[in-house]
């Protein structure tokens, strides 16, 4: 794979990319490209100081996004192994909102979308493939819904820097709790069941390189739900009450998700996900007592499809 400023050329897969054993070996450097396709529908309903009769009721949106990742740096951690910063950079962002209804706030989140374009966030990934130190995601994704989506597809692309350090293989079961960060109420979390249902062709999706399809992908399958952990009663989190705001509602949620993994590279070459969420919340002001309370159901669908990786040629050595 030949990459450039401007298109991919499939080519066969480097010989510098090929790995003895199915963990991906990063380098500093090294830069993989992604095409994420997001789809999600949301159907809510607000009252407050700031409820609009006309709001809409019924919200889709679309959108399509070029996504760059750039390794930083790999830094040995004497406890869970390489710890992988990567930059993450939106190339390009295509994105559509439609309403039942007029909604300024949907013409907003539109031109958000679509201003991503050139914009990045970081994040790390430690030995165990758990994502940590995310920065920046907050400027760029103000809305919890959207920042969880980002965590979801983060927590995939990690997947294979822990998976296969624990001798996993086919026929294999495990669990992960991740706790949810950014989200409204304090002590959520994912609970990730996985299981390694076997091996197969790499699937042939488009954009993807053609040398992938000659490739065997191991087939991880995945059920997701929202659990809450055992904590403080108050279920405010620290960033809210910070602000002098208080928070309380539920927030459930339940997703499956079907990742190929080559065996060849260790990457993420292809993940179709979809869930669905609700969430009851009131906010209410810690001075003056005046609440803000949502309620809203929301289902989405997502595929993320590996289409180039460019790997630096290795430095020169002195004679």
């Amino acid at each position: 794979m030949r990459v450039g400023t401007g298109s991919l050329v499939p080519s066969p897969l480097p010989a510098a990319r090929r790995v003895a054993s199915p963990v991906p070996a990063l380098v500093p450097g090294e830069v993989l490209r992604y095409q994420l396709e997001y789809r999600s529908t949301i159907q809510s309903a607000s009252a407050g100081p700031i409820y609009t009769p006309e709001a809409a009721h019924q919200m889709d949106v679309s959108l399509s996004s070029r996504l760059r990742l750039d390794v930083l740096s790999v830094k040995a951690d004497p406890k869970f192994g390489p710890l992988t910063r990567l930059r993450v950079t939106y190339e390009t962002s295509d994105a559509l909102v439609h309403t039942d209804a007029y909604d300024p706030g949907a013409q907003a989140l539109e031109k958000q979308y679509n201003s991503l374009a050139g914009r990045s966030f970081e994040f790390s990934v430690d030995g165990e493939g758990r994502v940590l130190e995310v920065a920046g995601l907050g400027r760029l994704e103000p809305d919890e819904r959207a920042r969880s989506a980002v965590r979801q597809w983060l927590g995939t692309l990690a997947l294979p820097l822990g998976l296969w350090r624990k001798g996993v293989k086919p026929g294999k079961r495990w669990s992960r709790v991740v706790p949810l960060a950014d989200a409204p109420l304090a002590g959520l979390a994912w609970r990730t069941k996985s299981f390694y249902s076997g091996n197969q062709p790499c699937p042939r999706t488009p954009g993807a390189p053609a040398s992938l399809a000659r490739e065997t992908c191991a087939v991880i399958e995945t059920r997701i739900d929202t659990v809450r952990e055992h904590g403080s009663h108050d279920p405010t989190p620290l960033a809210y009450s910070r602000q002098g705001l208080r928070t309380k509602g539920s927030w459930t949620g339940r997703g499956e998700s079907q990742n190929y993994l080559s065996l060849a590279t260790g990457l993420v070459t292809n993940c179709t996900a979809t869930d669905t969420n609700a969430m009851n919340l009131t906010i209410t002001a810690a001075l003056g007592g005046s609440a803000l309370h949502y309620a809203g159901r929301w289902r989405s669908s997502s595929q993320l499809t590996l289409v180039g990786f460019h790997v630096p040629a290795p430095a020169p050595q002195a004679p």
